[in-house]
């Protein structure tokens, strides 16, 4: 009887890595580290690259992971501008000053999420020279 190709009962286990690739956690935690790492100028780029190191995979996957780890990242930022339009400035926005708070919410998440994009290439390209 010759064995089945096809057979899946195999008893063998995949081989384990070392490798934390779990995307969406991966995302959070940089996101994290961008954050609490706020006061340091680019820290989104440190968030995206941890968050690319840790995933790992190609060039592509470390674009991808520095977007979700900006994208993550932003939904704080975002709440905070709220905060500060919203209670501290008492809602008394004029048609120039709303424009102003777009312009600068504009190029602060277009800061966070570039900056983030780039960190994750730089995590990945890290990794495989490390």
């Amino acid at each position: 009887m010759s064995p089945d190709k096809f057979d899946t009962s195999s008893t063998e286990q995949p081989a384990q890595t070392d490798d934390f690739s779990n995307p969406i956690a991966n995302a959070i935690i940089g996101a994290i580290v961008g954050i609490f790492l706020s006061f340091v100028p680019f820290a989104p780029l440190l968030g995206g690259g941890v968050a690319a190191y840790l995933q790992g995979g190609t060039s592509g996957d470390g674009l991808r992971m520095g977007l979700a780890a900006g994208l993550v990242m932003l939904i704080p930022y975002l709440f905070a501008a709220m905060f500060v339009v919203v209670f501290a400035l008492g809602m008394a926005a004029q048609s120039a000053f709303g424009v102003f708070v777009f312009a600068a919410i504009a190029f602060g998440s277009v800061y966070t999420v570039g900056l983030s994009i780039v960190g994750g290439y730089l995590g990945i390209y890290l990794r495989q020279e490390l």
